[in-house]
This record gives structure tokens, C-alpha cells and sequence, in this order.
């Protein structure tokens, strides 16, 4: 609901410099015609992307997005362009600017770290001359790479729990047969526990667990071919590079999937460290113990593990492996982690691969790609993300900005706090619950007052000893706070069931009803549906922001008596709300990129995003005029908030 947020706000705050009152006949409103440039160029961008000639009450995504989709080129470094395209060119350019400009007086201490990132990403000759020669000392220190070695290594000098422990002290967070972390504990919400994970793969879990035909997965491993060559491995040991990809292909194959890594219950299994179910080293307490040295590890030391089946049979797959073997998986890995800091010969290879994999036919820019590098329209944790985010915000965030979306939300939360009340499926206990929980939530708008804060945010980025730091809280969109996983946390974010039996049925059964429908949905430019368990959670979260934000623009409009309309476009102000929504996700993507959404990305595709929700809700057909008899207005209804 965060885009549907800002969407909202575009609509209502519009430049009141210059607007002409026009009486609407015997409705006690009066629409005001904005004439500002802003607005101009708004109608502008609304005339270009729509299909006037289209039904919206048959299919408002080609209403209102028909022209993008049929004239928009993307990128070629792209895999798709989508309505957010201007701002995320815009988001960019500042973040250039930014890491350009030079350290002054009043800049935060830490900012001259980011621009030293920065600056590093962008020194091509360095990294051409220099980041083989890194990368292949780094695997010397871990013992070497067998592939590269040939005869000169030894399986005598491998130790798994060594090298894993060597690898976390050269600063390789990331391990290629499992994920340690330390994060909040979801059963209590104010304390930091171990956990451990499935391995992170080359590609994708989903592609991998296809098998070795599946064409991303020969594409991957003709990568792994020429990486390795480029790192001076012989092509008679090439073949090594085999049993390499079988034992990831298998680590997939035991791997939590990923629509079923949304359920939390899943993904909390607690143990003690000495009774972990894996003994693929010899001591977890020692091991863990190593790693984080500025601690008591015993144990005792609860542990949480994400996935459980995985950690269980793990050591059932290795044993099909020989050390060597190992060593060879170990080492490609690393390389794979790193490969975006390598030369422009692997990032030449690495775009090819992401031709098959995403349909981009260039790389990015050197400044686009070290940009997000550091941390701008990056979501990658490992990113200086919250950092930058306050290095933006103190430059181009206005507070006045924060305060009218402030107002809007004040006014979403409480239209939300209607849709519970008025549940008919919800007992009074649920009822009480959700809306305690509702009213319990943080309101972070635009940013928290954190990110201002240069103690705070310097703090997440010094030293191993704050490992228990994970970002920002979960669940600034309302509707996540009770879709299918973020339900079973309760008002104090704690991993607990909060429903009755019978309230706890009937959500499942509503939620049936969206699993059938998206998975009706196909997406005609390659011929596959949507995955409606994978994208249950998000589809929940457009439902209910869809509904909540319209009822509160609706009060908005009768609060205020009066609105604006933007010239040339015969919109009611409720029809021009709809119409920029549906415009914030006009979408046009390639094969590629579409297949691998499908697969990989817990998001419906655009146009159901936008299709989805509205012909589930009467007040868009209201507002449009749609019979029953029409395609956006379907004959069952799912509803859950």
C-alpha cells in the first residue's frame, strides 16, 4: 500500500496558485480547474498514456494504461519500465549529486564513507587492474580453489568449520551452504536470537529447482564456465564446475520454497545451539562461538532456523560430495557473490546472463550501477540503504511534505479501523484484537524521525559487535499488519495466534477465494497465470489499501467541499482518483522479465494489480458507472478487508 500512498497524495495536493471555481449543477461540491503548469503537464502525461477508447468498466488497466504499453520503449539495460520510471530517473540523479558532492562542514561524519564507496564503484582502472588479484587472495586465504589449484591442493588441509569461520573474519557475511544471522526474536519482539537459514544460490532457488535443462540453468552454467577460465582455470578441469552446480541444484531441491518462506510459523523453529539438527560441523556452539567472538556462546544458546527440513537434510546431500568438491562450491560462490566488483570482462558475461534471466540487453551506466551500489533504489540489506535514505532526506524531503502525508494516513488508518468494526466475519474477541493492534502500530511517513538522527544511523553501521541491528521496522503498510503472514504477529509484533478457531476459518476461506482468482489470472504475452499462493500476501495488502484509501478520499472530498480537476479531461474527482492509481503501475515488460516475476516475485503482475482489486470493489463501479454484467465487476466477490 506505500505506492497507493503516494499516488494519493499526488491526486489531493495540487498547486492551488491559479484554479477557476466551476459550479456541478445541483451537487453541493464545486470542483476548482487547475490551470499551473504542473497540472497542465499532469493531463499531459494522462492523455499519453491512456486508451480513450477503451471500456473502463471492461478493462480499466487498458483504459488507463493502453497508450503507455503500446508506445513505451524500455531501457535496454532494463527488463521492464513501469510508471515509477520518472521518479526512480529522478531518485538517481540525486543520489548522484549527492555521492558527487564534495564532504562540507555540516555533512555527517558518515556520508564521507559513502562517497569514498562511491568513488571506489566508480574507478574502472583500478578495478580492471586489481579485483582478479583480490578476489583470488582472498581465496588463498581460505585454503585456495581446488579448480584453480589442480594438483597442488589437498583435501587435508579443508575443514569445513575453518574455513567457514575464515570466511566470516576476511568479511563474507554471506556463507554458501547455510545463512547466520542475528535478528529480532518474533516471540518476544525485544530481545536479538541466532538464526540460521538455506544457503543463498546463484540464481534463483525456484530456477534451480527445475533442474539442469531448464534454459536459465544452462545459461548459468555456461557463466560459471567462462568466470572460471577468466580466473586462469584450466578447460581440462572445467568439468569440476559440474558437480559444483549438481550439489546447488540439490541444496534447492531442499530448500523452503518461496511461497511458503511468508509463513512465519514456517520459518520459526527453536532450538538450542548443541541440539541442532545438522552435524555438518562438529560443535554449532563452537562455531558460533568463533564467529561471534565479542560473546558467550554456549550451548544453550537458543537458535532460531528458518528452515528446518533443509538444515535436516543437509547433511545427507553432502555426503555425495567429495572435499574437494566442497572446496570447488565454496569458492565459485564467494566469486558469485562478488562478481558485481569484478572486471568488465565477468560484468560483460554476468549481462549476458541476465539477458536469459531478465531480458536486459545492456548494462547500466558505471554511475547508475554504482549508485545503487551504495545504497539508492537498492532494497539489499548488505547496502548502505537507511544511511542514504537520510543523506536524501536531509536534502530534498521537505517536513511540510511529511505532514500532509501525515494527515492522509490519520485518515486511511481510520477508514481501516471502519473495515474491521464492520467485518461480518470476525467474532467481537478478533475484532478487539485487530483494532488494538491497528491502533498500536508506528505511523513512519515519508521517513522516521531516525533517519535525522546521525547518532542512530552511524550506529548501524559500526562494527561486528551491533550484530543484532536489522533496519527499520516491518509493516509500514497497513494492510500487511493482518494479511496471511503479518496476522499472526499481535499489537506488539510478538509471533502469536491472536484469532479464534472460528474467526481463524473464515479468514481462510476468504483467502480461497483470492488464491482461485489470481491464479485465474493469465498473463497473456507468455502464456502462464499467476501463482496465487506466492503473491497472497501482496494481492491482500492491494485489496485492503484499495478500499481504505478510497473511503478516506471519499470523506476527504466531503470534508473539504470542494476539489480540483485537471483541464481537458472529463473526470469526475473520484474517476481522476482511480485513474491515477491504475497509472502508477502502467507496466510494459519483456518475456524474460515477465517469466521471471512469475516465478520469483510475490507481487501480482500490474494490470491484475490494478484489475485484481477494482472489479472486487464496489465503489469503483460506483464511480465509473459499471453494470453488473461488466468485466470489472465480478459476479463473486472476495473481500477480506
Amino acid at each position: 500500500m506505500g505506492r497507493i500512498r503516494l499516488i494519493f497524495l499526488w491526486f489531493v495536493v495540487v498547486d492551488k496558485s491559479f484554479c477557476a471555481t466551476i459550479p456541478l449543477g445541483d451537487e453541493d461540491v464545486h470542483k476548482e480547474l487547475c490551470l499551473t503548469k504542473t497540472c497542465i503537464q499532469l493531463t499531459s502525461q494522462l492523455f499519453d498514456n491512456m486508451n480513450l477508447n477503451a471500456d473502463p468498466c471492461h478493462d480499466f488497466y487498458e483504459f488507463t494504461c493502453g497508450n503507455f504499453v503500446r508506445t513505451k520503449e524500455i531501457p535496454e539495460h532494463k527488463g521492464l519500465v513501469d510508471g515509477f520510471e520518472r521518479v526512480n530517473n529522478l531518485f538517481e540523479q540525486q543520489g548522484k549529486a549527492l555521492l558527487e558532492k564534495e564532504q562540507s562542514e555540516g555533512d555527517w561524519e558518515i556520508f564521507k564513507h559513502f562517497r569514498t564507496h562511491y568513488k571506489a564503484c566508480m574507478n574502472e582502472s583500478a578495478i580492471e587492474e586489481k579485483s582478479l588479484t583480490l578476489i583470488k587472495t582472498k581465496l588463498e586465504s581460505l585454503g585456495g580453489w581446488p579448480i584453480l589449484k589442480g594438483e597442488d591442493w589437498s583435501d587435508e588441509d579443508f575443514y569445513l568449520e575453518d574455513y567457514l569461520v575464515t570466511a566470516i573474519q576476511e568479511g563474507f557475511r554471506s556463507f554458501s551452504l547455510f545463512e547466520i544471522s542475528v535478528e529480532i526474536d518474533e516471540k518476544t519482539n525485544d530481545s536479538h536470537v541466532i538464526k540460521l537459514d538455506q544457503a543463498m544460490f546463484g540464481i534463483s532457488r525456484e530456477f534451480l529447482a527445475q533442474g539442469r535443462q531448464e534454459r536459465t540453468v544452462q545459461a548459468y552454467r555456461k557463466y560459471m564456465n567462462e568466470t572460471a577460465q577468466h580466473f586462469g582455470v584450466k578447460s581440462e578441469n572445467l568439468d569440476e564446475l559440474d558437480k559444483v552446480l549438481d550439489l546447488e541444484i540439490e541444496l534447492a531441491g531442499i530448500a523452503l520454497s518461496r511461497e511458503n518462506r511468508s509463513n512465519p510459523i514456517l520459518r520459526y523453529n527453536e532450538f538450542i545451539a548443541e541440539e541442532i539438527p545438522s552435524t555438518i560441523v562438529p560443535s554449532w556452539p563452537q562455531l558460533m562461538q568463533k564467529i561471534f567472538q565479542n560473546e558467550t556462546i554456549t550451548g544453550e544458546e537458543k537458535v532460531v532456523i528458518k528452515d528446518l527440513d533443509y538444515f535436516r537434510n543437509l547433511e545427507s546431500v553432502l555426503e555425495g560430495y567429495s572435499r574437494r568438491n566442497l572446496a570447488n562450491f565454496l569458492g565459485w560462490t564467494m566469486i558469485k557473490n562478488l562478481d558485481s566488483y569484478l572486471d568488465s570482462f565477468i560484468l560483460d558475461k554476468k549481462q549476458e546472463l541476465e539477458a536469459i534471466l531478465k531480458g536486459k540487453k545492456s548494462q547500466p551506466l558505471r554511475w547508475k550501477r554504482c549508485v545503487k551500489a551504495v545504497g539508492f533504489n537498492n532494497y539489499d540489506p548488505k547496502s548502505f540503504q537507511i544511511g542514504v535514505g537520510s543523506m536524501h532526506v536531509l536534502e530534498y524531503f521537505p517536513p511540510k511534505a511529511k505532514e500532509i502525508v501525515e494527515d492522509m494516513l490519520r485518515r486511511i488508518r481510520a477508514t481501516f479501523s471502519d473495515l474491521i468494526v464492520n467485518s461480518n466475519w470476525m467474532d467481537d474477541a478478533t475484532i478487539g484484537e485487530a483494532q488494538a493492534k491497528l491502533d498500536r502500530m508506528d505511523q513512519m511517513i515519508g521517513y522516521p524521525d531516525e533517519l535525522l538522527d546521525e547518532e542512530k544511523v552511524t550506529s548501524l553501521y559500526e562494527g561486528l559487535e551491533n550484530y543484532g541491528a536489522v533496519g527499520v521496522a516491518i509493516g509500514h503498510e497497513i494492510t500487511h499488519g493482518f494479511d496471511n503472514s503479518g496476522r499472526k504477529f499481535d499489537l506488539d509484533g510478538k509471533l502469536r495466534n491472536w484469532w479464534t478457531n472460528d474467526t481463524d476459518k473464515a479468514f481462510d476461506v476468504k483467502k480461497e477465494c483470492l488464491v482461485d482468482l489470481y491464479e485465474g489470472f493469465e498473463v497473456k504475452q507468455v502464456g502462464k497465470n499467476v501463482n496465487g499462493r506466492l503473491t497472497l500476501g501482496e494481492n491482500i495488502a492491494d485489496f485492503g489499501g484499495v478500499r481504505s484509501s478510497h473511503m478516506a478520499f471519499e470523506k476527504y472530498l466531503t470534508e473539504n467541499n470542494e476539489t480540483q480537476v485537471l483541464p481537458g479531461l472529463p473526470f469526475t474527482p473520484l474517476q481522476l482518483y482511480w485513474i491515477f492509481f491504475g497509472q502508477s503501475w502502467c507496466t510494459v515488460a519483456r518475456d524474460e522479465k515477465i517469466r521471471d516475476n512469475l516465478l520469483n516475485d510475490d507481487h501480482s503482475p500490474p494490470q491484475f494489480r490494478i484489475n485484481g482489486p477494482l472489479s472486487n470493489y464496489e465503489g469503483f463501479a460506483k464511480d465509473f458507472g459499471c453494470k453488473p454484467s461488466d468485466q470489472m465487476v465480478q459476479e463473486t466477490q472476495c473481500r477480506i478487508w
